[in-house]
């Protein structure tokens, strides 16, 4: 059922934009789709709303609430791997949000919000600033980057069919090596990446705790 312009509101509007780029991608999100979908005048969106750009970065931080904060009870190379793995999940479910943020800087309270819990995680621990900062940012990117489309199961079944294709003359490393990009799952490679570029940071004081 289509909303009247009288039961239009901002979260309203959010939520539709949401999942009108999931659905379609962020290509797709317009004022005048939305008011389609919505079932009113792209001009009674913005009274709500100031314009598409804010109505991205609203997109972004309703679905960013989804995320829980690096917990702060835990070793902080687990903490870090969790709150990794449960933002790709997000980005996962939400295809537009990821396409959203490798395109565009979003700083916003729940941007904020996150990376304030991170942060606190590695400085805990024993990180100094710099180095908590540069372990999140490369985290995140690393994160972002295994979310975005391409990037998913669907890479490794097209590895897969091009395995048989490959010729030991032209691609003598991929011929013999391929195999292996073609039997992986996408999750269990973002895991193991993710391990190995979380082992490769270590607190200055040496403190790093346990799993």
């Amino acid at each position: 059922m289509q909303a009247r312009t009288q039961e239009l509101s901002q979260a309203l509007i959010v939520d539709a934009g949401l999942a009108l780029a999931d659905a379609r991608g962020i290509g797709s999100l317009t004022m005048r789709a939305l008011a389609e979908r919505l079932g009113c005048t792209p001009m009674a969106i913005y009274r709500h709303v100031a314009g598409k750009d804010a109505l991205i970065a609203l997109i972004v931080d309703t679905a960013l609430a989804e995320l829980a904060p690096a917990r702060s009870d835990i070793g902080w190379q687990r903490a870090m791997e969790e709150f990794c793995a449960a933002f790709r999940a997000l980005l996962l479910r939400h295809r537009s949000v990821a396409e959203i943020m490798a395109g565009r800087a979003i700083v916003s309270g729940q941007t904020l919000r996150l990376a304030e819990s991170a942060v606190a995680a590695l400085t805990r621990a024993g990180f100094d600033d710099a180095v908590a900062v540069e372990s999140f940012v490369a985290l995140s990117q690393y994160t972002l980057g295994a979310s975005l489309p391409g990037t998913g199961q669907e890479l490794y079944l097209g590895w897969r069919d091009l395995a048989g294709e490959l010729t030991t003359s032209q691609f003598p490393v991929l011929s013999r090596t391929g195999r292996h990009l073609g039997t992986a799952h996408a999750d269990q490679r973002f895991l193991a990446g993710l391990r190995h570029l979380i082992l490769g940071y270590q607190p200055a004081s040496g403190r790093a705790t346990g799993r």
